[in-house]
């Protein structure tokens, strides 16, 4: 997906989540995959002096389409482990300082990654980990 479509589509998908939590058209999965979308696209971002300007507009556009996304989610009523899951997984998604063994984490984080930690493991929902949980070995499946 080009980066002007997926402006287009998290426009969009931003536009619907504003609307009232009954609306069947949002649901927090496509929430969460339009939020990693989004991260993997400001992640592929390269600075450089002669565009860095406009860089920095874009990738301040994009961190408020995921905080966007990211209060949507957070007006949506889970009614199932998974749908819990992706809440929790919106929280490990944006934050990025969350790169340590849990031991090493402030008791606030520690605790709602071990939260995060448990809905991976009742679910079985591997897709919602960053590539640095995979390396702990309580996700070694």
């Amino acid at each position: 997906m080009t980066p002007q479509m997926l402006k287009i589509e998290s426009d969009q998908k931003l536009a619907n989540a504003e609307r009232p939590l009954n609306n069947s058209e949002m649901n927090l999965e496509e929430l969460f995959h339009l939020f990693i979308q989004v991260e993997n696209q400001l992640g592929e971002f390269k600075f450089n002096k002669e565009t860095a300007h406009a860089d920095e507009i874009e990738t301040d556009r994009l961190c408020d389409v995921q905080s966007g996304l990211m209060e949507s989610a957070s007006r949506i009523r889970a009614i199932n482990f998974r749908e819990l899951l992706l809440k929790v997984a919106f929280w490990r998604w944006d934050s990025a300082d969350i790169n340590v063994e849990p031991e090493n984490m402030s008791q606030a984080d520690a605790i709602i990654y071990s939260v995060f930690r448990d809905l991976v493991l009742i679910t079985k929902e591997y897709d919602t980990l960053k590539d640095v949980d995979q390396t702990l070995p309580v996700f070694q499946h």
